[in-house]
């Protein structure tokens, strides 16, 4: 190869490409599919997490590469790690942000082993597979590859596995951010989960960038009443039948429509790859909604249902007594409720509490959290929306409102910009973070380690 067409060609590739030695994608793409298997067999179920084990194994293989860590625990067992590579670039950091733990899994309802790890017919299985081992592993192999690679940075990398996200986060990044804040303050940007690039029909793909999110409102119902022998049921409602009664009125309450600037925008974006009459309604989506048939047909979606309007979940119930013949004087429920940008949890609480007026139910707040953001104008958007029209031709790269929370609220509040992206590419029926028999393909899952390190790389 001539000078002159080396030249032509460095010039033709994009500028991460240049930073570093090309990495030897089939050898690294093996190394990552047995690091991810070997991270699923942890059980970091929380309660009660075990985090720790998580977090000693993803030490051990930074470790090796002599990356520099800190194993940081807020309890016994509730291990957070803590890792960096820095070669004294001027440009703010940049934090690569994961969570160890995961939620239960009932494994009477799995075709597979939800701790095997099992490749089979082309996925690879487990909790945590899609929510969210598969992102802890790319940004772990993107810290691998810059130190192999010796690439020239020009900003910090932080790699943060935390505890306790499906939990609260009192143990994880709460923690973190209060009492080891400055670890990271210096930090100007932040990866963490939310959307991923998802696939649907012949259309684009459409890569889900979220620089917000619901705020969480989770609460306690509680209800007392006469307990006794099942074959003498009181005239009085007992406690359980005053439970049904408020949840049903709760069920039956539908939550105003409310279309917040952010999400607009979304509808909007969406309208490029709509066809027929989908794209003019997109596009005008404000004057769409106030057609009923429009509205009702659109919040049949679950996804915009939950960018639309506040959502309540019934998520647990549970009584003072589990013997059939025993009727207990004590009954709750759990609601995992989520609030657009703007609501006041306080205010949605009470309202609630006037829904359920009557049944002597006492609502008792568990965790009421803050709606965060990001703006969209940064360095780190324009990097994202570069890989994916690297990877994708034609893709769309929009902002969708994130209707979970996550732990970015915690960073924002220290001036850091948060988006929720995972590089994974998904259809709806992909999608199983906290369903019965996780899994991703092992194609969308090496993609998402591909993009991670391209990212980074422009991010340089």
């Amino acid at each position: 190869m001539t000078r002159r067409l080396l030249v032509i060609l460095l010039l033709t590739l994009p500028s991460w490409a240049v930073a570093a030695t090309k990495p030897n994608w089939p050898v690294v793409e093996k190394e990552a599919t047995t690091y991810f298997q070997q991270y699923l067999r942890i059980d970091t179920t929380n309660p009660p997490g075990n985090e720790t084990a998580g977090a000693k194994f993803l030490q051990s293989l930074l470790e090796k590469e002599a990356i520099r860590c800190r194993l940081l625990e807020s309890k016994p067992g509730r291990g957070n790690l803590f890792a960096y590579i820095d070669t004294g670039g001027k440009k703010a950091p940049l934090i690569l942000l994961n969570h160890i733990d995961v939620v239960s899994a009932e494994k009477k309802y799995w075709k597979e082993d939800p701790f095997s790890g099992i490749i089979k017919d082309g996925e690879i299985w487990g909790r945590g597979a899609t929510d969210n081992k598969n992102l802890g592993i790319a940004e772990l192999m993107t810290m691998l590859l810059l130190r192999r690679n010796k690439v020239k940075l020009n900003r910090t990398i932080f790699f943060l596995a935390v505890a306790d996200e499906e939990g609260g986060s009192t143990a994880g990044s709460a923690w973190i951010t209060s009492e080891h804040h400055s670890l990271i303050e210096k930090a100007q940007f932040l990866l963490n989960e939310g959307s991923v690039i998802t696939m649907k029909g012949g259309q684009p793909p459409v890569y889900g960038v979220s620089p917000a999110e619901k705020a969480v409102c989770w609460l306690e119902l509680r209800a007392v009443g006469p307990a006794g022998h099942g074959a003498f049921p009181p005239f009085e409602p007992s406690a359980i039948q005053k439970l049904m009664m408020a949840l049903n009125k709760i069920q039956a309450y539908k939550t105003d429509i409310v279309l917040t600037p952010g999400v607009e925008k979304y509808f909007q974006d969406l309208s490029k790859i709509q066809l027929g009459p989908r794209k003019l309604q997109f596009l005008k989506i404000r004057e769409s909604l106030k057609d009923p048939a429009f509205a009702q047909e659109i919040l049949k979606d679950p996804a915009f249902n939950a960018v639309l309007r506040n959502t309540v979940a019934v998520t647990s119930l549970s009584t003072s007594s589990a013997k059939v013949n025993i009727i207990p004087a004590e009954a709750s429920a759990t609601l995992d409720c989520r609030l657009l940008p703007g609501e006041n949890s306080a205010q949605f609480v009470a309202k609630l509490q006037e829904l359920v007026k009557g049944t002597n139910i006492e609502i008792h707040p568990i965790v009421l959290g803050e709606s965060s953001s990001s703006p969209i104008d940064t360095e780190l958007f324009r990097a994202i929306a570069k890989v994916a029209s690297s990877y994708d031709k034609g893709a769309l790269v929009t902002t969708p409102l994130l209707p979970s929370s996550t732990d970015s609220t915690y960073f924002r509040k220290l001036g850091i910009t948060c988006y929720g992206f995972e590089p994974f590419k998904l259809t709806e029926e992909q999608e199983l973070g906290h369903a019965h028999n996780e899994r991703i393909s092992v194609s969308s899952f090496l993609g998402g380690v591909r993009r991670m390190y391209d990212l980074v790389l422009a991010m340089q």
